[in-house]
């Protein structure tokens, strides 16, 4: 395709034909910008996690507008392909898209789609010492799924072709929103969707919120097998990579939360407490560590190189 915005024709046959909902146009004020770069994982990161601010962050209800970004010689079909996906997913989930613009530019070197998600914004309580905190969903499947789609030749060196396809779906069950609703029924008062950084700079980000400490096992905390695998082939930490499709939460009777999201088929458990005072502490064993400032993602780190192309 040419530089610069894609062609009427292209737009016409190849995005809104897939992404039409009954004659109308969702014009929607927007309450949150998420978004995504590259193609792996494009259509379910960007909708992902746009769906699950919606739930976290607002009433649930909500639609997306996108923007995409195209590097120089992105065939129309590869365009068509991605929107395909996201129409296909979109459908899926039950939330209406619309694209408000593609441009191609010679400045990109890989796809970016930003997300306007507009809903209802409502206000949370904030953490508070002595409560609860609760993990629901694997930690750093995100950013392992990635790695093994992204990585699979390096990685058939140790592991069987099976084990590797295993991993690349980490992400596939990512949508939270049952999550979150089940989690908020049972008495969540702050609740968290996980991304760049991890479930560490989460924690970071939940104490410097509500002004509290931190006491955390890090034992407890959800994370699969295959996520543990393919970040120690990388030598990743797990735990500072991208998270999405994992809820970090504050509430005063955590196994009640811990239950109701366990009832809707997600892992979750109570991986510590807030504290007093502002020692962030994180347990393994009998070692005692100390929470840093949320760092580089370990994808952009270890995956990439530092390179984000």
């Amino acid at each position: 395709m040419r530089t610069g915005k894609v062609k009427e024709s292209i737009w016409k046959r190849s995005i809104a034909r897939q992404l039409h909902r009954d004659g109308e146009d969702v014009l929607p004020m927007s309450f949150h910008i998420c978004g995504t770069q590259g193609w792996t994982l494009a259509p379910r990161r960007v909708l992902y996690g746009g769906g699950n601010l919606l739930a976290t962050e607002g009433d649930g209800d909500g639609s997306f507008r996108l923007s995409i970004f195209l590097p120089e010689g992105t065939t129309e079909e590869r365009l068509k392909g991605l929107i395909r996906e996201i129409a296909i997913l979109s459908e899926e989930m039950g939330v209406s898209v619309s694209v408000e613009q593609a441009v191609v530019s010679p400045r990109m070197q890989t796809l970016l789609v930003t997300a306007a998600v507009a809903g209802t914004k409502k206000p949370q309580a904030l953490p508070e010492p002595h409560m609860d905190i609760v993990v629901a969903g694997t930690v750093g499947r995100e950013g392992a799924a990635m790695a093994a789609i992204e990585r699979e030749q390096e990685l058939l060196s140790r592991y069987a072709p099976s084990y590797i396809e295993q991993a690349k779906h980490l992400f596939d069950d990512a949508d939270m929103r049952r999550a979150v609703s089940a989690a908020k029924d049972a008495g969540a008062v702050f609740i968290r969707h996980l991304s760049e950084g991890g479930v560490f700079a989460g924690l970071w980000e939940l104490a410097a919120a509500g002004k509290v400490g931190l006491d955390v096992a890090l034992k407890r905390i959800p994370i699969k097998q295959h996520t543990i695998e393919v970040c120690e082939f990388f030598r990743c930490n797990p735990y500072m990579m991208f998270s999405a499709g994992s809820l970090l939460m504050t509430c005063k009777e955590g196994e009640s939360v811990v239950k109701a999201v366990k009832e809707q088929g997600i892992p979750a458990a109570v991986i510590g407490k807030t504290t007093e005072g502002n020692d962030k502490i994180i347990r393994y064993d009998d070692e005692v560590r100390y929470l840093e400032p949320p760092k580089e993602d370990e994808y952009y780190k270890r995956i990439l190189g530092g390179n984000y192309a």
